[in-house]
C-alpha cells in the first residue's frame, strides 16, 4: 500500500469510526500493536497515534 497517509477528512465517517474501533480492539489484544502505540504516544497525540496503528494494523491484514 503506497502513499497511505492515514485518514483523510473526504473519508466515510462511519467507515472512519469501524477502522478506528478495530485499531483500538487490535491495540489491546496484540502486543506489537501496544508496543506500536506506546511508542508513538511518546511522540505525538493519543489520536493521531492511532491513525498511525491503522496503517499498521491494516498492512499486515495485507488490505
Amino acid at each position: 500500500m503506497t502513499g497511505f497517509k492515514g485518514v483523510t477528512n473526504r473519508s466515510n465517517d462511519k467507515l472512519r469510526e469501524v477502522l478506528i474501533e478495530a485499531s483500538w480492539f487490535a491495540i489491546k489484544l496484540d502486543p506489537a500493536m501496544t508496543l506500536y502505540f506506546s511508542d508513538y504516544c511518546k511522540k505525538i497525540a493519543k489520536n493521531e497515534a492511532i491513525t498511525k496503528i491503522d496503517k499498521n494494523f491494516f498492512q499486515e491484514l495485507g488490505l
